[in-house]
């Protein structure tokens, strides 16, 4: 559940900036401990990446 919400808030600022620049968003998953990609022209999850304990505050 958490991780919809988390993806949705990600997506919604993505929106917000130049569209050319949203091919993808990076949704931090605290409690899973991963990393998810998400393509946000199919909103699919393309890759989860293992990042260590509870990964927040992530810049890319």
């Amino acid at each position: 559940m958490h991780r919809g919400a988390y993806a949705l808030a990600i997506l919604a600022t993505g929106f917000m900036t130049d569209p050319a620049s949203a091919y993808m968003a990076y949704v931090s998953n605290e409690k899973d401990n991963t990393m998810s990609v998400v393509d946000t022209a199919t909103m699919q999850v393309v890759k989860t990446v293992n990042v260590g304990q509870r990964p927040r505050g992530i810049t890319i």
